[in-house]
Parts: C-alpha cells; structure tokens; sequence
C-alpha cells in the first residue's frame, strides 16, 4: 500500500494516493514511513495544518534522529504556510476569483457589411444569437443586457482603441418574454457616416480603420458569456454603457439598434 501511494503521489494522483495511505494506516496507525508520506501528500494538497500534526505524530514514533530532526524542521516550516491558509480561507474571494454559473449562453454572432451610400461610407451589423442553458427555466428580460463595443486599429502602429464610429451607447436588451430554451437575437451595428474617416484624421492626426467587435452578456449584474472578434480585444477595456434602456427588436437581424455614439 505504500509503494501503491507513493507511485500514485507521483503521477499527481493524490486523492488515490491518500486513499492508499488510510487503509495502511488503519491496518498500522505507527507505520512512520506511512505517515512522513501522508504528510507531504497532504502539503501538496494545501492542508498545511495537517501536514504539521502528521509530522509531530511520525517524530513521537520515531527513534530514527536525521528523521525526528527532519520533522522538526517540516513543523517549523509549515507554521507560517498553515497561517496563510487559514487568512486566504477565511477572506473572500475577490470578485474577479469568482466565476459565476453561466445561465445564458452566446450560441452564434453573425456579421454582415454594407456598402456605403450618400448616407454612410460603411456600415457592420453583428446579430447575436443567444439560449439559455438546458436547465434554465425563462429568463428575466428586465434584468438581462447585451454589451457591445467596437473597436478600430491606427494604422502604421499595434494600438488599437474605442471606435469613435456611430455604435451603440447603451446596453441592448431583450423587451419581450424569454421562454426556457427560447433562442434570442439582437443587433448591433457599426456605421461610419459620409467622409467620417476623412474628418476623424484631421481631429486626431490619426488614420484608423476597423478592427473588431466585444460582446458580452450580463444576467443579474453577472457577466455570462463573452467573445470577441479578433480575440485579443478580451485584453481590452469595455466602454461605459449608460443605464437607459436600448429598445431593441429582438427578432429581426435588419433593424439597427438605438441609440448611438457618434
């Protein structure tokens, strides 16, 4: 059984390898080689505390002196490290550590360009398509929300920033009732008016060109799910989204949504 636990301690099993080591120590609670391996089995596993009593337990039973000097010296170390275990389990978790359960889902994002007219040089709308969980009964409408973001890259450098492009400014919801396993779409779109670009350079000395889009969803002041396109815009900052509500209708992928930032 000890040579069962330490192959399984070595291959990262711990679990099995403590498991092991119970039914040895059952069968002969003073095997002092069983307990100097159940005591690094259960350093590993982050019981500190244990650890240190199964050290004090192996130096009482042993006659060996580099062993008892050598438990010594384990109970020692693992002082402070039981300390830091007992603060980090008694403070919360900071809420970027939490991850809560994911109720709704982003299931497809499809995008489509316009060519531009006498009213836009270019246009882009994302529709986002999205379901509830299997196990998720209806959903809330008045507290679920889509928040959207856009981006454009400067050309000639790395930087990529906000785009000041005509984007959605608010959160997008869903205003009619969510079934359970109920798919939802709403749009977002990106639209740059007539000589837009030409007048952003000469504000900003700067010439830019689109780079991608951010969604993520919000249920119960949770974040749900999130993707990106390209997917190095999950680094970046998402804008402040103002507290109205964005009416938004959720079936048709030809509507634009409102209001916007221009």
């Amino acid at each position: 059984m000890l040579a069962l636990a330490r192959s399984e301690a070595q291959k990262g099993n711990l679990t099995a390898a403590d498991q092991a080591l119970e039914r040895l120590l059952i069968l002969s609670p003073d095997n002092v080689e069983g307990l100097v391996e159940r005591a690094r089995v259960y350093e590993r596993r982050g019981q500190m505390k244990e650890a240190g009593a199964i050290w004090a337990r192996a130096e009482s039973l042993s006659t060996n002196t580099a062993l008892v000097a050598e438990a010594r010296k384990e109970q020692q170390r693992l002082i402070p490290l039981a300390a830091v275990a007992r603060v980090e389990q008694k403070s919360p978790p900071s809420p970027a550590a939490v991850r809560p359960q994911r109720r709704v889902r982003i299931t497809s994002l499809d995008r489509q360009r316009f060519q531009g007219n006498d009213e836009f040089d270019e246009m882009r709308i994302v529709n986002i398509q999205m379901r509830p969980r299997r196990e998720e009964g209806p959903i809330d409408a008045k507290t679920f929300e889509v928040r959207v973001a856009f981006y454009d890259r400067i050309v000639g450098t790395t930087r990529v920033v906000l785009t000041g492009a005509t984007v959605p400014t608010e959160a997008l919801h869903v205003d009619s009732p969510w079934s359970a396993n109920e798919t939802k779409t709403v749009t977002a779109s990106y639209i740059l008016p007539r000589n837009f670009r030409a007048r952003e350079e000469a504000r900003t000395g700067e010439k830019r060109i689109y780079e991608g889009y951010r969604v993520q969803l919000w249920y119960n002041g949770e974040l749900q799910d999130e993707e990106s396109l390209p997917r190095t815009l999950l680094k970046l900052p998402m804008p402040e989204f103002g507290a109205p509500r964005a009416k938004v209708v959720p079936v048709s992928s030809s509507s634009l949504n409102a209001p916007m930032r221009r």
